[in-house]
């Protein structure tokens, strides 16, 4: 992370940039907080990867039952950890190589 809050990714060559609104982060975490933030990021990895805000909304809306975090852990795991690189992955695009447009080789 950089000043600007923006994480660099680069997977074979390719980069990509996620720009996450962090207005005036605290600098340092407590130790619960960053135990809350872990549970936060695990949840995300267990049911799926949704995003923050679909989240944040099955925390605000009690459809996940005993999670013992709260929305603003969802946003202390993106402060700390940064985005989640497989979800910055599955959204990456690929470009796929042109198929050749010789005559194929008979043998």
């Amino acid at each position: 992370m950089n000043e600007h809050n923006i994480y660099p990714l680069d997977m074979v060559n390719n980069t990509a940039y996620s720009i996450v609104d962090c207005a005036d982060p605290p600098k340092s975490f407590t130790n619960e907080q960053k135990a809350k933030a872990w549970r936060a990021r695990i949840l995300h990895n267990a049911i799926g990867h949704p995003s923050d805000f679909t989240l944040c909304e099955c925390l605000k809306q009690s459809a996940i039952n005993n999670a013992g975090i709260d929305p603003i852990d969802i946003r202390n795991a993106t402060i700390i950890y940064g985005p989640c690189l497989a979800c910055q992955a599955g959204k990456k695009t690929t470009r796929y190589p042109k198929l050749s447009s010789s005559e194929p080789i008979c043998r």
